[in-house]
């Protein structure tokens, strides 16, 4: 299998991969979002939540404002305008200060952010990382990414801490790891595929296919087995749960619902 991109950070038997956001709790954004972020010479002044936003794109590679509202913005008080007023603020400015990029702008699904050149030093990363254009396919793909991130957000991030990477293209489209606060819980491992194909038939194969390859085998870039979990375009929050600790864990009958 291709190797994933991995740090040296092994967190209670799983690597988790560079480029990680960490969702923080509603409770810490709303403590720091007055903090001044401290930049190095050369860097214009940013908020906090700016460079929270900024660090979430880094992850995400092509960031929706739907993740941002999410993420940065829902402090469980604020209505949908107000959380779209705020994200789109903070997105213009760092679009405004060179931060970030408007990498593509689809008529139904609205504006995509992707790092620019000075957040990429920002985060120090490659320039060969900058995404200048998405392809109308990739860009489907990765408005799934982002409502899978919105809903494992709003899932986990008051039971526990929940680290994210997109990683399109690679062997995996996300992977994730979930921390509970309850003592003596492992953390989980979770890794994300988007279906290919479109009709329920192939949909089905293409499930059994990923069942069969990696249900009680080793998942290179993991020490432990994560979960495997696929989404698809049909189906905007619905995952669908393939294996748990390295088992398979669907039945035909689960999956012949969800794909319908």
């Amino acid at each position: 299998m291709t190797a994933l991109k991995t740090s040296m950070l092994d967190t209670g038997g799983y690597k988790m991969l560079e480029r990680k956001y960490t969702v923080k709790s509603i409770a810490y954004l709303e403590m720091n979002r007055m903090t001044r972020p401290t930049l190095l010479p050369g860097f214009p002044y940013i908020s906090f939540n700016a460079v929270e936003t900024l660090e979430l794109m880094g992850a995400m590679k092509v960031l929706h404002r739907d993740s941002v509202m999410e993420a940065i913005f829902d402090n469980g008080k604020r209505d949908r305008v107000t959380k779209i007023t705020a994200a789109n603020k903070v997105l213009n400015l760092l679009v405004t200060k060179g931060y970030a990029k408007v990498v593509a702008d689809d008529h139904t699904l609205g504006y995509f952010y992707g790092l620019d050149e000075r957040g990429l030093k920002f985060l120090r990363l490659s320039e060969s990382e900058a995404i200048d254009e998405v392809s109308a396919t990739d860009l489907a793909l990765y408005y799934v990414l982002n409502r899978v991130f919105v809903s494992l957000c709003n899932t986990y991030r008051e039971t526990g801490s929940m680290e994210w990477v997109a990683t399109l293209g690679e062997e995996w489209d996300a992977a994730c790891l979930i921390k509970s606060k309850q003592e003596g819980q492992k953390p989980r491992g979770m890794v994300i595929k988007i279906l290919r194909s479109y009709s329920a038939n192939e949909q089905t194969k293409e499930i059994k296919e990923l069942i069969e390859k990696y249900a009680g085998k080793e998942v290179e870039g993991f020490t432990s087995p994560p979960d495997i979990v696929v989404a698809a375009q049909h189906k905007e929050d619905g995952l669908l749960e393939l294996t748990k600790n390295g088992e398979a864990c669907v039945t035909d009958d689960n999956i012949r619902e969800w794909v319908l």
